[in-house]
C-alpha cells in the first residue's frame, strides 16, 4: 500500500478512490500534468500477472482512441506494476442503465462507440478477455471508455504462452465465451465479441444473459446457449438486434460473429439496426 501523501517517480498520492482484494486505484496529481488521473497497483506477486499487466499498459500507451481510457504512464513499484490513466467522472455501464430507464437508441449509440474502442484494441494485438458492464466507464457527456486490460492477452508477443499458460482460465463466468472456460491461452477477439454480447444483452434487458448460481451451471448455460430471448425481456427489441445478439452470443467460436470490425460492420449497414445508431436514418430512408 501506497501513503496518502507520498511521491512515486513524480506522481502524488492524493487518495484511495477503490481498494479491492486484487489491486487499489489512487487518486494522483503531477507537478507536469495538470488533469487529474488514477493509478491502478495490482497486489498479486506473480511474475506472469505483473508481466501480463505491464505489456498490457505498455499496449495500450501507444493507442489513442475517444473510447479508450487513455494510459499515460506504467512503473513499477517495489516489484510491482502500476497503471496511471487519466480520470473518467462518471459512472459505469451498469450504473449508466439504471440512472434512468434507456431507449434503445441511446444504448446502441453507446454500444456501437464502446465497439469501435475494442475495434481499436484489437487493431493492436491486445484482447481485453475480461469484457463486463463494470470495465466500461461512462463519463458525464456520455462516453464510454474501456478500462481495466489487466487480465488482457497481447497477441503479438511471440512468449505470450510463458505469461499465459493454455489451460488456465481468466475472467469473469457470466461474460466468458465457453473457449476461455476450457483455457485463456488460446482465446482470440471472438472471446471479447461473446462479452460484448453478453454486455449489450444486460443492457437491453436489465438482466445478465447466463446467471447461473455456481461456476459449472454457469458454464452448461453459456456452452448451451441457455439464455432468454430478448424480446420477452424487452418487447421492443427489433428482430435485427435479436439475430445480432445471436451471432455475437454463439457457443461455437467458428460461428460466431468474427470479429468487432464486423460488429461495427453489422450495426451501420443493417436498416433495422442503423436506424437505432442513427433515428434521422429512420425518417430520412423511404
Amino acid at each position: 500500500m501506497l501513503q496518502v501523501g507520498s511521491t512515486v517517480d513524480g506522481w502524488h498520492i492524493d487518495a484511495i478512490i477503490h481498494q479491492g482484494s486484487m489491486a487499489v486505484t489512487y487518486a494522483v496529481s503531477h507537478d507536469e500534468h495538470p488533469r487529474a488521473y488514477a493509478m491502478k497497483l495490482l497486489f498479486l506477486q506473480e511474475q506472469s500477472f505483473q508481466e501480463r499487466l505491464r505489456r498490457a499498459g505498455d499496449a495500450l500507451k501507444g493507442i489513442r482512441h475517444p473510447n479508450l481510457l487513455p494510459i499515460v504512464d506504467v512503473i513499477e513499484i517495489t516489484g510491482l506494476v502500476a497503471v496511471v490513466s487519466e480520470f473518467i467522472d462518471g459512472t459505469n455501464a451498469a450504473g449508466w442503465c439504471q440512472k434512468q430507464e434507456r431507449p434503445l437508441t441511446d444504448i446502441i449509440q453507446l454500444f456501437r462507440k464502446t465497439a469501435l474502442g475494442m475495434r481499436a484494441a484489437h487493431s493492436h494485438g491486445l484482447v481485453h478477455r475480461n469484457l463486463k458492464p463494470a470495465k466500461i466507464l461512462v463519463d458525464l457527456t456520455d462516453r464510454p471508455y474501456i478500462h481495466d486490460f489487466m487480465l488482457g492477452k497481447v497477441l503479438s508477443a511471440t512468449d505470450e504462452k510463458a505469461v499465459t499458460q493454455m489451460g488456465t482460465t481468466f475472467g469473469t463466468p457470466q461474460y466468458m465465451a465457453p473457449e476461455q472456460f476450457r483455457g485463456a491461452g488460446q482465446v482470440d477477439e471472438r472471446a471479447d465479441v461473446f462479452s460484448m454480447g453478453c454486455v449489450l444483452f444486460e443492457m437491453v434487458t436489465g438482466r445478465r444473459a447466463f446467471d447461473g448460481t455456481g461456476l459449472m451451471e454457469i458454464y452448461k448455460q453459456v456452452q448451451n446457449g441457455d439464455r432468454p430471448a430478448v424480446h420477452e425481456v424487452r418487447p421492443d427489441c427489433p428482430e435485427a438486434l435479436e439475430a445480432l445478439l445471436a451471432d455475437m452470443l454463439h457457443p461455437d467460436v467458428n460461428a460466431r460473429l468474427p470479429s468487432m470490425r464486423e460488429l461495427v460492420t453489422r450495426l451501420d449497414t443493417d436498416a433495422s439496426l442503423r436506424s437505432l445508431v442513427n433515428p434521422s436514418y429512420r425518417t430520412a430512408t423511404p
